[in-house]
């Protein structure tokens, strides 16, 4: 039992030292967090170091033109912007797949991106279409921003395409993300004062179950 737990010691900080490893590799910088009137712009590029290319997430429901997810938390007062692949709750089960659009960068290059955000920022993902819940929010000032790219390394086939620049793009379901779960790479602003709307806390609970259950009538 003791040599069990030395392997699995030593698998735990060789991963821990791979995803380092993996990180210094692809670089997330923000360039500018600007407020415009109502609205926020987020400049922002990603350095690919490694020796290979890789494919940036951009859109993460190309049927819905949902760019990104959003999540506020009003107690630690910090916002979190997503721009990675969807990940569906456990026990779900999607009528439709939800397909995301990821950007290719070759190796050693630097792709710059921006994302505008309407002011307040709302919390919205596939299943918080906000439209729906404006009633049940609360506003709150995000002091913090943290913002997460999803990256995956592995070489993509089929569903490639090319914008009208001649860039590569991919257009990947969320299956593949929750078999192969990307690498995540983050960056975090501090003194940011960004005005919010929050879910209230005693109406989330209701509002996830009644928007799975209107998913499984869709589905019957």
């Amino acid at each position: 039992m003791k040599h069990i737990v030395v392997i699995t010691m030593i698998s735990i900080v060789a991963t821990i030292a791979n995803l380092s490893h993996l990180q210094s590799e692809i670089l997330l910088r923000i360039c500018n967090v600007n407020k415009i009137g109502n609205e926020l712009i987020i400049e922002y590029k990603t350095i690919n170091k490694g020796s290979s290319a890789i494919w940036m997430c951009q859109i993460l429901s190309v049927r819905s033109s949902l760019e990104c997810e959003i999540e506020v938390d009003g107690k630690d007062k910090f916002v979190k912007i997503r721009r990675a692949g969807f990940r569906v709750p456990k026990g779900v089960d999607l009528d439709q797949p939800i397909v995301g659009k990821y950007v290719k960068i070759g190796k050693g290059e630097t792709y710059h991106s921006r994302l505008r955000l309407d002011l307040p920022l709302k919390e919205i993902n596939p299943f918080y279409p906000y439209g729906r819940f404006a009633d049940h929010t609360k506003t709150c000032m995000a002091d913090r921003l943290i913002f997460e790219v999803g990256i995956i390394r592995e070489e993509l086939k089929g569903n490639i395409y090319k914008d009208s620049s001649g860039n590569s793009f991919a257009l990947v379901n969320c299956t593949r993300i929750e078999k192969h779960p990307e690498l995540i790479i983050s960056e975090t602003i501090k003194n940011v004062r960004l005005p919010c709307l929050k879910l209230k806390t005693e109406n989330r609970e209701t509002i996830l179950k009644e928007l799975l259950m209107d998913r499984k009538h869709r589905r019957h």
